[in-house]
């Protein structure tokens, strides 16, 4: 090119009486502008076939050195190609598995025979999760991956290449896993596992006896909303004091299934991913509402014994008794509305709910402590003057 223009290319004397030899200069490949083409190729042009033998070498080392065990079957379920990773899991030499029925070495033959029936009527891929039985060893558990190869035949026959995932490590994480689940399951204790969002994850057999929730029942739902927790102090300050030391424990308040109110002495731990944030939360919660009616019933003899031995009169004394009774069964004068046996209503003095009467016997709060309240108080009121009767 000169000034712009576009040089006709040189002459080159081909005569043959020439002594000199002549080599034509090596042709560049121009574009639609007539400008080169630079190759980063190293010049000179490669035979095709070299390449072509080259990339399918590259593709049998591929194919043959994958850590994955793969097979190739036919319709009939006989193997065609098998990789080096194959023979290695199931103990059998490569020339000794070509042409066999991939069946002899499958330990669930109906399982298999699914799954080839399934890769003859779909054009998708077909997966199967089933035991191989080497020549030698124990049982392998796998998952069979059959995809079709529409570039690739056998007699007119579609090939289904199929990789095997050897499940051993899967299964026996699971194992692990379910083995852990059964002895938290003999817990007495609820345990209970939360996510980042406070929906619970894990719910043992000890939740369910101490709720009365079941698994599918309480699996997905936030815990808070599902017991109607009460907590000693905001969520937040709770969540503030988890995240800094890692654990928290402390007395809850709950509601069971059936409406009942209890007191548990729960204990959280924090789990974290990568990053250091929160994941999980471990929630262990036993059931102490017993525990808590025992102190409350000892403390409330301790001051009745010290207002008995102070009371002037014996109104005093009753006064003193009922309420002992009423902190004995965690509820107050407000509390208190049944019938003895004349289906008429019994009030104490300062009772919010004086003259009442009620055909069902029933406390009009704490429903599930009337036993003993009748047998207890009746005592009370058959003698006391105070009480009145209508």
């Amino acid at each position: 090119m000169r000034n712009g223009a576009i040089m006709p290319p040189r002459q080159f004397n081909h005569d043959s009486q020439s002594k000199s030899t002549a080599f034509p200069p090596r042709l560049t490949p121009i574009n639609n502008n007539g400008a080169p083409i630079h190759s980063r190729r190293m010049p000179g042009i490669g035979d095709p076939k070299t390449e072509l033998e080259a990339a399918t070498q590259r593709f049998v080392d591929l194919y043959d050195f994958a850590p994955i065990a793969y097979i190739s079957f036919d319709r009939a379920g006989r193997i065609e190609e098998a990789n080096l990773a194959a023979t290695k899991l199931l103990g059998v030499p490569r020339d000794l598995l070509i042409g066999r029925p991939f069946a002899f070495y499958v330990a669930e033959l109906d399982s298999f025979l699914h799954h080839l029936f399934h890769c003859r009527t779909r054009h998708e891929q077909v997966a199967t999760e089933l035991q191989l039985k080497p020549r030698k060893g124990e049982r392998v558990p796998v998952q069979l991956l059959s995809t079709p190869i529409t570039s690739t035949t056998r007699n007119g026959a579609l090939l289904y290449q199929t990789a095997i995932i050897d499940l051993s490590q899967r299964k026996r994480h699971e194992q692990q896993l379910a083995e852990q689940a059964r002895l938290l399951d003999l817990s007495n204790d609820a345990i209970i596992v939360r996510d980042v969002n406070d929906r619970i994850t894990y719910w043992n057999k000890g939740a369910t006896k101490i709720y009365g929730y079941t698994l599918s029942e309480a699996i997905g739902e936030v815990s808070h909303d599902l017991l109607k927790t009460e907590h000693p102090e905001r969520l937040a300050r709770i969540y503030q004091k988890l995240l800094r030391d890692n654990r928290w424990q402390g007395e809850l308040v709950h509601t069971r299934r059936d409406g009942t109110r209890i007191t548990v002495f729960s204990r959280w731990a924090v789990d974290r991913d990568a990053q250091g944030k929160r994941s999980y939360v471990l929630e262990t919660n036993n059931d102490i509402t017993e525990r808590k009616l025992t102190e409350q019933q000892q403390e409330a003899l301790y001051k009745f014994a010290q207002r008995q031995s102070a009371a002037a009169s014996l109104k005093e004394i009753y006064e003193a008794a009922l309420d002992t009774i009423l902190a004995g069964i965690g509820c107050d004068r407000a509390s208190i509305c049944f019938l003895i046996k004349t289906r008429s209503c019994v009030s104490w003095p300062g009772a919010v709910y004086p003259n009442v009467t009620v055909k069902p016997p029933k406390v009009i709060r704490h429903g599930s402590r009337t036993p003993g309240i009748h047998s207890r108080c009746a005592f009370l009121t058959s003698d006391a003057p105070s009480s009145r009767s209508h």
